[in-house]
């Protein structure tokens, strides 16, 4: 696992192999797509959505179409649960398309439009993550400035930088808060309480528009807001 502060990973994802997540959400045999199972999580969902309002103002259910942005490893485009709410998709990352080649993209898709009401939503895949996902700080920079650029509403980033001396002011931090009318919402990392990654750093430097979300576990980092994980599956 690397540490590089150039080289960053989908935070979470990095605990499964590559393909893992695709091959729970789509039975190749048998032509059967599946979807994230939240029904035992409800009440942790709530909870998650309670706090998070504290910290931005557009976390919460909307009423007008949202413009949100899924910065991963793509998505699974086919999958008849995100092809009706699909808007673009636009590719960051090192890999040559924007379909989803590691699954982790297409599992963050899926939990969101299970926590919102999917006909209020535009989605926008942009792809930083690779079949590996493996993220570099230069494209997670432009995705987010992409974002900025084109007015998103939302954006949500399952991936960060270890950079030990940053004071929410590095590069990947500054791009974060810069893009200040998205409501950014980003992994505090997977790599121990006491090691929140980039730009999740940035919220506790008073950027208003960051919401940091980690897990009740031991390697995630320390987050502003924590939602449950470790999601079953169900059949579409």
């Amino acid at each position: 696992m690397s540490c590089n502060r150039n080289e960053g990973r989908i935070c979470d994802g990095m605990n499964f192999r590559p393909g893992y997540l695709l091959e729970r959400l789509y039975d190749v045999s048998n032509k059967r797509y599946y979807t994230i199972d939240l029904r035992n999580h409800r009440d942790k969902i709530l909870e998650a959505k309670k706090l998070a309002e504290q910290y931005s103002k557009q976390i919460s259910e909307e009423v007008n179409k949202t413009k949100c942005a899924i910065l991963d490893t793509g998505m699974m485009t086919h999958h008849p649960l995100i092809k009706p709410y699909l808007k673009a998709s636009e590719n960051f990352s090192q890999d040559d398309d924007t379909e989803d080649h590691h699954g982790h993209g297409t599992y963050v898709t899926l939990a969101f439009l299970e926590t919102c009401n999917p006909s209020t939503v535009e989605l926008y895949n942009i792809k930083i993550g690779n079949g590996y996902g493996e993220v570099l700080r230069s494209d997670m920079i432009k995705a987010i400035s992409w974002c900025a650029e084109n007015k998103m509403t939302k954006a949500n980033i399952s991936a960060g930088f270890v950079d030990e001396g940053c004071q929410g002011n590095c590069d990947v931090c500054t791009a974060a808060r810069n893009a200040s009318d998205v409501s950014v919402v980003v992994s505090a990392g997977n790599y121990g309480p006491f090691k929140t990654v980039c730009p999740a750093k940035a919220e506790f430097y008073s950027a208003n528009n960051i919401t940091s979300v980690g897990a009740q576990y031991s390697y995630s980092g320390q987050p502003g807001i924590i939602a449950p994980d470790h999601f079953g599956f169900r059949p579409v």
